[in-house]
């Protein structure tokens, strides 16, 4: 059942996404899956009226920004956005993995990342659009890097906000008495991992006055096929603040049935994202509009 799962949420999102692209056609240039655009990365890009907004991209645990983001960057740039997707997160000077390092780490590169694309840019804020770790490290730096007069909209997809226990993995070897020794081995390897457990230090610190900041917009989408967060609702922020939306990704599509990895490939996550950082864009997502859009 696992495999014809997979198999029908692969299927739909390859054809939705050949749909999208025949809708938005790519500018030239593209080359490949992993091409860029003029306006990804480009730090002599300038904002339009249409979208003002620098948009800012993170990666999750052990990827990085180019690739990680092959399918959502060069659409949003398509559509006139000025898009950026950097790399954080490496450890020993190299660069195959990352989002390894100490979440600090990363939330201080964040840092002097946004504040190189707001100097070249001559915006006032970004917008973030954050997948799985991305949405952690956003996070701090939005609650404890007073990053939040920089941000005007901020999207979590696949989120680990307040932690995961890896459907009971993290509990089962501590019960075993086999984390310490696991962690011992891990930690010189990620030491993001431990950092983004349920009830780990970092995380407990992080959510310790609440997990949002006033003036910034949130939107948090999950799907309940997630594998690799869990409890899935973990990708929900808490405080009970209104400019914070919840959504299920099947409320939106039923028939996408995208897991975690594919979250940043589904054509029902882009159009609500879309959505969320456009107010002219259409605001009716579903299965339909996702693949045809207006």
């Amino acid at each position: 059942m696992r495999f014809v799962k997979t198999l029908s949420t692969g299927a739909f999102a390859l054809a939705a996404t050949a749909l999208v692209g025949q809708a938005t056609p790519l500018p030239e240039g593209i080359a490949g899956m992993w091409g860029q655009n003029p306006r990804w990365n480009n730090f002599e890009c300038k904002p339009t009226a249409a979208h003002p907004t620098p948009l800012v991209l993170l990666h999750g645990l052990g990827s990085e920004g180019t690739q990680h983001w092959s399918v959502f960057a060069p659409r949003f740039a398509a559509l006139g956005y000025c898009v950026f997707s950097p790399t954080y997160g490496s450890l020993h000077g190299q660069s195959f993995v990352n989002g390894i390092d100490l979440i600090e780490n990363s939330g201080h590169q964040l840092s002097e990342y946004i504040d190189r694309v707001l100097a070249s840019t001559g915006a006032s804020k970004v917008n973030i659009l954050g997948h799985s770790e991305g949405t952690t490290v956003a996070n701090y730096y939005l609650l404890k890097m007073n990053g939040g007069p920089k941000v005007d909209r901020f999207a979590g997809i696949g989120g680990n906000f307040r932690g995961t226990d890896f459907h009971t993995l993290i509990k089962f070897l501590k019960t075993i008495g086999l984390y310490d020794t696991g962690k011992m081995l891990v930690d010189p390897l990620c030491k993001a991992c431990d950092q983004l457990f349920l009830d780990s230090a970092f995380i407990k610190d992080l959510n310790a006055n609440g997990d949002t900041v006033p003036n910034v917009k949130y939107l948090n989408i999950i799907t309940k096929t997630e594998e690799f967060v869990s409890p899935i609702e973990s990708g929900f922020l808490q405080d009970d603040n209104p400019n914070v939306r919840r959504v299920y990704l099947q409320d939106l599509c039923p028939l996408d049935l995208s897991e975690h990895i594919g979250l940043m490939a589904s054509p029902t996550v882009f159009a609500a994202v879309n959505a969320f950082f456009d107010d002219s864009a259409n605001q009716k997502i579903d299965c339909i509009s996702a693949v045809m859009p207006a």
